[in-house]
């Protein structure tokens, strides 16, 4: 979902989230916190205009992840320019962040520019790899003892089952495929960088 169709019917959109049986995650791309970078990248909207949707979305759903892409290296993009884009990673604080490197497709007016060196883009990314990471864990960890109704969608390795709960959040369990398909009451436990672990709590269906 990208910010210049989401602004024109954001409240449409907002209602449809508040219904129960839809997930409460957003995937929303930013690509580049620049309005400079931005405009070079024909995006057609400001950063202004994402962070304005990020907060009306996180206003209005309850417990609502957030994911979103970011860019690193775009010819045009500035070292400050850069840092913006870690400024903005830090203020909004995605639950996911997808990375990627630039590179030039054959085409496009990006590959007439002059390109930037390897060491600038593994710099770049290392540096968004290493903060998006730090991100995701705190926010998995403000889930501990969260407990909740989790939809078993999965079979996970190592006698594991792998299910949703209302935010999208993948949670990890013991239990065995009799339970895929159903929603049971866990209780989390544990988290990881990547998903939240937990118990089953006696009631289930």
């Amino acid at each position: 979902m990208n910010p210049q169709l989401a602004k024109q019917f954001v409240g449409e959109l907002i209602s449809v989230y508040k219904d129960e049986r839809v997930f409460k995650f957003l995937h929303m791309p930013f690509q580049a916190a620049s309005n400079d970078v931005l405009k070079n990248m024909q995006r057609g909207y400001k950063i202004q205009e994402f962070k304005a949707l990020v907060r009306k979305f996180r206003k209005n759903v309850f417990g609502l992840t957030l994911a979103t892409d970011v860019i690193c290296g775009y010819p045009t993009e500035t070292e400050p320019q850069f840092k913006e884009s870690l400024r903005l990673v830090r203020e909004i604080r995605p639950d996911v962040l997808n990375i990627s490197r630039f590179w030039s497709r054959p085409g496009t007016k990006a590959a007439l520019l002059k390109q930037p060196s390897g060491d600038v883009l593994k710099s770049r990314t290392l540096r968004m790899t290493k903060l998006a990471k730090k991100i995701a864990a705190e926010r998995n960890n403000e889930w501990l003892g969260w407990k909740g109704e989790v939809l078993i969608d999965a079979v996970g390795k190592d006698n594991t089952l792998l299910g949703r709960n209302f935010a999208y959040k993948q949670v990890v369990l013991k239990g065995g495929q009799s339970l895929l398909g159903k929603k049971i009451d866990v209780e989390v436990f544990a988290s990881t960088l990547n998903d939240l672990r937990a118990n089953q709590t006696p009631l289930h269906r």
